[in-house]
């Protein structure tokens, strides 16, 4: 049986639902030799999230860091900075290996390999959740009701559940949300924003989900299939639908 740790350091809202960082393989931003150097102390033991233990404090939400550098990089999910810039689509990001890994999807390397799928990713994070599906771990235990999860983010998300927090609100609106996702999809309700076209009949859609259903009109395709008298529906509304009257048959 995997073993499952619980999620014992509270995440900052601002670094929340982010993934990746430092040692993933990505190019760091440039370091000067006082920002490397180790503080005074014990506070080397503790990685770039920010464990407790680090001399250098965020007077924000008041994680520490080991070293002055992942501070600096960390405040930067407070003040907005994003000193990193594509230069082909112009977007910024707040780190530099951020940066890296998005150049991927221009460039359209995929330098990380699954060994199990022969799979292939952009970011070698990417590749380690991935694997976990593969081995089923799922290290990431809600204190609350013993769930597990695959990713860190994914048991934040999860326990909001059980606390009732809802740290994304609409400027709008005022609606809060749990997820940022969530806020993003809700947002467009009153911008008007329609960013997903079908290419054969150019309607336009709030979610992408809502496009991969209406492009079924077009494909045909039935992915659910009734498992008793195999009948197949375009959408799982239908199938359950279907399936009261099948069952009660």
């Amino acid at each position: 049986m995997t073993a499952c740790f619980s999620l014992q350091d509270e995440q900052c809202p601002a670094e929340d639902d982010l993934s990746g960082g430092p040692g993933d393989g990505e190019v760091q931003p440039e370091q000067r030799a006082e920002e490397v150097a180790s503080p005074p102390g014990d506070a080397t033991r503790v990685n770039w999230r920010g464990l407790a233990g680090g001399a250098f404090k965020c007077e924000v939400c008041e994680k520490s860091y080991a070293r002055a550098d992942h501070l600096k990089r960390h405040k930067r999910y407070h003040t907005g900075e994003k000193p990193f810039k594509c230069d082909v689509c112009k977007m910024r990001f707040t780190e530099k290996g951020t940066l890296v890994a998005h150049m991927r999807t221009h460039t359209g390397e995929r330098p990380y390999k699954c060994d199990v799928c022969k799979m292939r990713f952009t970011e070698k994070g990417t590749l380690a959740k991935h694997v976990m599906r593969h081995t089923g771990e799922k290290p990431f235990e809600c204190d609350e009701c013993k769930m597990c999860f695959t990713e860190k983010g994914t048991l934040v998300r999860h326990m909001r559940t059980h606390t009732g927090e809802k740290p994304f609100k609409c400027d709008v609106c005022k609606m809060r949300f749990t997820e940022s996702g969530s806020l993003v999809k809700h947002v467009r309700i009153h911008t008007g924003e329609k960013p997903f076209e079908c290419d054969e009949c150019k309607m336009r859609f709030v979610e992408k989900s809502h496009l991969v259903r209406h492009m079924r009109t077009h494909t045909g395709e039935k992915p659910y299939t009734c498992d008793v008298c195999k009948k197949a529906f375009s959408h799982t509304s239908s199938l359950n639908k279907h399936k009261i009257i099948c069952i009660s048959v």
